[in-house]
């Protein structure tokens, strides 16, 4: 068993070493400080550079108006940048010091839900997912959002395994805060509370149950809201869904019924003239053609809805490693919806044109193999789980999946999926583990592998399916 253990812990440890080495080689290879910064990353970076200066977190272009997004990366930068100076190294290594302990959540995540097999095997498939490469090198706020992510499953998972109402509270808290850094698990809630009621079989206890996750997600939440409308006088989150409903949204749906540049449209269309971020009014135009454009529409609507979906579910972590690395390349220039041809042309040029490496385009071969590979094995073990009627954990996995790709619809890409690729990365590793069985199965003729024994789902989720 000691010696086990020690096997564990360096196994975990030379692929903490490997990720940090490939990382450095990755950030040397970066041609110049500006590659850093994506489309959304110039924001990110002024707030952030003002709030060292001033300790204000607003947007010194607009001072009166509140920030599009909410506040929670900027100050994480701002903090970076207080303490060590404006310089993007500190940043990175900051992010990678941040996924490298979301690297070891996920781990005992997988270790609570199923064995010590399944933990090692998710951690040895993050070193192949080039995401988690590719992101730490980005001013960009989804590894801080990941990390809050999976700090919120693993205390929720031991609350449905211990029942202990500390772990209720310490489960809400970074799924709330996590939406401070990026929205993506805003309707998760209420994928959870059915959870909760269908968990809890004592009278009212599932009620005091919910109130607890729900106090605890939307505390820091409120808190926000209390604090832009103390400073901008309005009680609300941010300002970003309305520009994402109608400058990302919809002006890809009007470009598709009227045949015109996306440009043209925002430009001429679209354009906000309100006097502040939250001054609703300032989309009365954009309200009345987002209606027009639904009602006569339907169809258009929902086809790039579904688009943007596809995108977020598919799409290539190495169109990022691109934008990285190549200077002339920006985001959302390389994308296989903007590539002319059949569609055996337009993907191959998504896969090798944007790049004059040799090895980027290698690792994008290599990342479509593996993608088309992983969703065989999450289907594997969806099917798996289901006939031996865990639905729970579908239900918290498959949920928070569907909901998070759901919500891209407005504007997807391929970078909102690193929030739920370890869900992914979970799966695939108990699909490997199933696949293996069965040829054990078959080879020693054992109809009976897979018992429930063998995999160590929680009690709470056997009983209750």
């Amino acid at each position: 068993m000691i010696a086990q253990k020690y096997k564990n812990q360096f196994f975990l440890g030379g692929c903490a070493i490997l990720f940090l080495a490939c990382s450095l080689l990755l950030y040397h290879a970066v041609p110049n400080a500006s590659s850093h910064l994506d489309i959304d990353s110039v924001g990110y970076d002024i707030i952030a550079t003002h709030f060292a200066d001033t300790h204000n977190l607003s947007d010194p272009r607009d001072m009166a108006s509140a920030p599009i997004q909410p506040v929670g990366y900027p100050l994480f930068l701002g903090l970076i940048y207080a303490s060590a100076g404006h310089d993007y190294a500190y940043v990175v290594f900051a992010q990678l010091l941040v996924l490298l302990m979301a690297g070891w959540i996920l781990c005992a995540i997988a270790q609570q839900l199923f064995n010590r097999a399944v933990a090692l095997l998710s951690v040895a498939l993050c070193l192949v997912t080039l995401g988690f490469f590719i992101y730490p090198q980005f001013l960009l706020a989804e590894v801080l959002c990941l990390f809050f992510i999976l700090g919120f499953f693993e205390r929720f998972l031991s609350f449905m395994r211990t029942g202990l109402t500390n772990q209720l509270w310490q489960a809400g808290l970074p799924l709330g805060i996590s939406v401070l850094v990026k929205p993506m698990a805003l309707l998760y809630i209420f994928c959870l509370l059915p959870v909760l009621i269908f968990y809890k079989h004592k009278k009212y206890k599932w009620v005091h149950a919910c109130l607890i996750l729900t106090i605890s997600f939307y505390a820091p939440i409120i808190s926000y809201m209390s604090y832009n409308y103390y400073r901008y006088n309005r009680f609300a989150l941010a300002p970003m869904t309305e520009l994402n409903m109608y400058q990302c949204f919809l002006s890809k749906v009007i470009a598709h019924v009227d045949g015109v540049p996306v440009q043209q449209v925002l430009d001429n269309q679209l354009a906000f003239k309100g006097a502040h971020t939250f001054d609703s009014a300032g989309w009365d135009g954009a309200k009345k053609l987002f209606f027009k454009y639904v009602r006569q529409h339907p169809l258009a609507c929902v086809r790039v809805w579904l688009t943007n979906v596809t995108k977020t579910l598919v799409g290539l972590y190495s169109t990022q490693l691109k934008v990285l690395l190549e200077p002339s390349i920006k985001g959302g220039d390389h994308s296989f919806f903007k590539i002319s041809g059949t569609y055996y042309e337009r993907a191959m040029g998504y896969i090798m044109q944007g790049t004059t490496s040799a090895v980027v385009k290698t690792l994008s071969f290599f990342e479509v193999v593996w993608s088309i590979i992983r969703w065989m094995l999450v289907f594997i073990a969806f099917f798996v789980l289901l006939s031996r009627k865990y639905y729970m954990i579908c239900w918290l996995f498959g949920s928070f999946i569907a909901q998070s790709a759901f919500v891209t619809g407005m504007d997807g890409c391929c970078r909102y999926r690193i929030m739920f690729e370890p869900l992914l990365i979970i799966l695939a590793a108990v699909g490997i583990v199933v696949i293996l069985a069965w040829i054990e199965s078959w080879r020693i003729n054992e109809k009976s592998f897979f018992s429930r024994q063998r995999f160590g789902f929680f009690t709470q989720c056997n009983t209750r399916k």
